[in-house]
C-alpha cells in the first residue's frame, strides 16, 4: 500500500503546478459560502507551499475569526493563534511557520473547522499528503473535534486514493468548481452542497 501511495505521489509531483489565482479565489468564495464556515469561530489553516491553494487572503477578509496555524515540533504539530504582524519563520521542509516567541500556543480542542492541504484528494474524502504523516497524526489526536475540509484544485480530485488504517478522511473537499460532501461524514445530510 505504501509503495502504491509513493508511486501516486511521485506521479502527482511531476504534474503539480501552482494553482491559478482565479482557482484559489473560487475556492475561497466556496468556503465562505458554507454554513459551517459562517458558524465557525476558530479555523485551522496552513501557510501554502508553492503548489498549494493560497487561503491567506481570508485572514483579512475574515478577520473576526480566530486563525490557528501549525508548526512542526519534532514528530507532531504544535498549534498557534495568528495575530496581525506576528512574524513567520521558515521552518521544517521550508514551510513558513508561526514564530513561537510571538504566537500564542493553543489547544486542539479550540478548533471548529480545519482546512487541510494535500497533493490530492478523492471523492470519498481520502487524502494523499506528502508522506510524513503530520496531518494524519494531528487529525487523529485526542480532543480533535473540528470539521475537516480538504482543499485542492479540481485537477487533483481523483477517483480514488489508496488508504491505510492511519489515514484520516475529510468531511468535505472543496475545489474551484464544487463542494464535495463526503458520504457518511458529519455533514452528509444535504445542508452543504456544491
Amino acid at each position: 500500500m505504501e509503495m502504491e501511495k509513493k508511486t501516486l505521489r511521485d506521479g502527482i509531483r511531476k504534474e503539480r503546478i501552482p494553482p491559478r489565482s482565479e482557482e484559489a479565489s473560487a475556492i475561497r468564495m466556496r468556503l465562505m459560502a458554507l454554513d459551517c464556515w459562517r458558524t465557525a469561530r476558530t479555523i485551522f489553516a496552513y501557510h501554502p507551499l508553492g503548489d498549494e491553494v493560497d487561503l491567506l487572503p481570508l485572514l483579512h477578509e475574515e478577520s473576526a475569526k480566530d486563525w490557528i496555524f501549525p508548526r512542526v515540533d519534532g514528530e507532531s504539530l504544535s498549534l498557534h493563534r495568528w495575530a496581525p504582524h506576528a512574524p513567520w519563520l521558515k521552518g521544517a521542509f521550508d514551510i513558513r511557520e508561526p514564530d513561537p516567541k510571538h504566537w500564542e500556543e493553543v489547544d486542539i480542542e479550540t478548533i471548529d473547522l480545519a482546512l487541510i492541504p494535500g497533493l490530492a484528494f478523492d471523492r470519498n474524502g481520502g487524502r494523499l499528503g506528502r508522506g510524513k504523516g503530520f496531518y494524519d497524526r494531528l487529525l487523529a489526536s485526542e480532543g480533535f473535534r473540528a470539521l475537516k475540509i480538504g482543499i485542492v484544485t479540481e485537477r487533483f480530485l481523483l477517483a480514488g486514493i489508496p488508504r491505510e488504517s492511519h489515514d484520516i478522511g475529510m468531511d468535505l473537499v472543496v475545489t474551484e468548481s464544487a463542494v464535495h460532501v463526503i458520504e457518511g461524514s458529519r455533514l452528509d445530510n444535504g445542508t452543504e452542497s456544491g
